[in-house]
């Protein structure tokens, strides 16, 4: 099963959210601590290796080599891991690679007629690949592209989503 997603986002900090978004959490998760914080306005700065999550055309200002490991921990024994890594590539921009994986924890497994029938963990695993460039002055673009498997009882899913990312700068 795949799920494609077009999210274009511009330096005015509008992202498109649907019913990809909602069916791969994991989508919704990613980054660091300040594009977190951050919220969607991270869109619109996107100047280091995390803009893969949020708009890979601000990869296009990587000027050093950048890889991070971050974790989040959440409600009910759920936690996220992610080790990323930024690359600069002269005048090609720049690259990036993320590997996430989040465990949702222990839920209760219960049948049509709502019995218990036990528990279960459910992950997701997630890995993205992006690249930003600068076209003119001022003026990047970038793509991102990830895979995401979920797992949920006892299936596997996997989406794929595709980012385009639009930044302009007219002033450093």
């Amino acid at each position: 099963l795949a799920v494609i997603n077009l999210n274009v986002s511009v330096c005015f900090a509008q992202t498109a959210t649907g019913a990809a978004v909602g069916a791969v959490p994991l989508l919704n998760l990613q980054g660091s601590a300040r594009d977190l914080g951050m919220g969607s306005a991270f869109v619109a700065v996107a100047d280091d290796g995390s803009a893969l999550f949020y708009n890979s055309a601000g990869l296009s200002g990587i000027r050093n080599p950048e890889v991070s490991l971050h974790h989040n921990s959440y409600l009910a024994g759920t936690f996220q891991e992610t080790l990323s890594a930024a690359f600069p590539a002269g005048y090609k921009g720049g690259l990036a690679l993320a590997l996430s994986y989040i465990n949702w924890g222990s839920l209760d497994l219960r049948d049509s007629s709502g019995v218990s029938q036990g528990s279960f963990n459910d992950t997701d695993i997630g890995l993205t690949a992006a690249w930003g460039m600068e076209w003119t002055r001022g003026f990047s673009g970038g793509v991102a592209v990830r895979v995401v498997q979920q797992k949920v009882v006892n299936d596997l899913y996997t989406s794929l989503a595709g980012d385009l990312g639009v930044l302009w700068s007219p002033v450093k």
